[in-house]
């Protein structure tokens, strides 16, 4: 008598719940942790461009988008990146209002955090 493969059933047919990337513990959290890393680059990106262009006439500026929309753009891209990482973790993602109930009726916890995150978040784009 054989022995089954690892990744096939008792019935002989590969079941997809057995795939590497679903036994792997790390592999559920990569497309957050890309997510996230999309999010502080986008980050440092306005902060590179605003620390360069501090103190400097606007004719220095020789990309083909304005300051402005340059920075807003980057300014979305870490918002929605963080929304992505953001919204795999929290159960109520209901936006701003499913974050205040959030923070009303549960314990302080991981949750909480990403809760305030996304409370942040609209501060985050009235300012950028």
């Amino acid at each position: 008598m054989q022995a089954d493969a690892p990744n096939t059933s008792p019935s002989g047919v590969d079941s997809p719940f057995d795939s590497p990337r679903r036994r792997s513990p790390t592999w559920g959290w990569a497309w957050e942790l890309l997510a996230m890393t999309a999010n502080v680059g986008s980050i440092a990106a306005v902060v590179a461009i605003l620390v360069t262009m501090d103190n400097r006439p606007l004719t220095d500026w020789n990309f083909f988008l304005s300051i402005a929309a340059t920075i807003a753009i980057f300014g979305m891209a870490a918002k929605s990146a963080a929304a992505f990482a953001i919204g795999g973790y929290v159960k109520a993602s209901r936006g701003p209002l499913g974050s205040l109930v959030l923070l009303a009726r549960r314990p302080l916890g991981l949750a909480s955090i990403a809760a305030v995150v996304t409370l942040l978040a609209l501060g985050f784009e009235t300012f950028v």
